[in-house]
């Protein structure tokens, strides 16, 4: 034999395996952000479009004049009232002309508050990985957006008084219906059996855009559970700068 040489083959660096695999733990972990994230990105499209004057008039979403029926029966019975009634009508129909495009108006400022986003992501981020786990699992198609609204409604509702009394407190709407509260209870002075109007207005406008927000996240929820390689990962990737969350590995 050659000096050196040797039968036994040279002993081969060892191969790299890459990282160990994700733990139960941290698997975990990467799902509940992932339904938060979605959450948000629902959140965060819902609240995007109830900013636009436009959604305000989608039959779904659009803020119904309340009270309409005592205002038809007082301007009915009003105007048969000799020589003032015709005017006493017409005062008090001119004072709702406006309403419509009011209240849409308050419904959007309500919805493209600062505040408002925060105030549904106090529930979202509750989340924890039992939940996750079921919710991803359930089979209705708004599964999420009911479990935020069954557990954290009235914590959202409670939150957003200070948003809706902000937004309020120098709203044309307010002014309106002011004055329309004054031309119906001075109708309804001269009209036997018509009681003069005690109604919450800060209140009735934090609902319906309560409401509103919630009903545009279901849509978006729907989405994401027809098309979730398409819909959430995509979502959350442009809106977060975020990859998929199935998709992440250790580093």
């Amino acid at each position: 034999m050659g000096c050196g040489a040797s039968n036994e083959q040279a002993a081969q660096p060892p191969q790299d395996q890459g990282p160990p695999p994700l733990t139960m733990e941290e698997k975990n972990a990467i799902a509940v952000q992932g339904l938060k994230d979605a959450m948000q990105w629902a959140l965060n499209q819902s609240v995007q479009f109830t900013s636009t004057i436009e959604a305000w008039s989608e039959e779904e979403l659009k803020i119904k004049v309340p009270v309409q029926d005592k205002i038809d029966s007082v301007v009915d019975k009003v105007s048969s009232i000799p020589l003032v009634g015709g005017g006493l009508a017409e005062a008090l129909k001119k004072t709702t002309d406006p309403f419509e495009e009011s209240f849409a108006d308050a419904g959007k400022s309500v919805a493209e508050n600062p505040k408002t986003i925060g105030c549904f992501m106090n529930v979202i981020n509750t989340i924890n990985v039992e939940d996750a786990i079921s919710l991803t699992r359930a089979g209705g198609v708004t599964a999420c957006v009911d479990y935020v609204q069954e557990m954290g409604k009235a914590a959202v509702k409670a939150a957003l008084v200070s948003v809706v009394d902000e937004v309020m407190n120098e709203h044309k709407l307010t002014k309106a219906w002011s004055k329309f509260i004054d031309a119906f209870n001075s109708a309804a002075d001269k009209c036997p059996g018509i009681d003069p109007i005690d109604f919450n207005l800060n209140e009735y406008v934090l609902q319906c855009a309560l409401d509103a927000v919630f009903l545009v996240m279901m849509r978006k929820e729907r989405e994401i559970r027809e098309a979730p390689g398409q819909a959430v990962s995509a979502a959350i990737q442009q809106a977060f700068g975020k990859a998929d969350p199935s998709t992440w590995k250790r580093q």
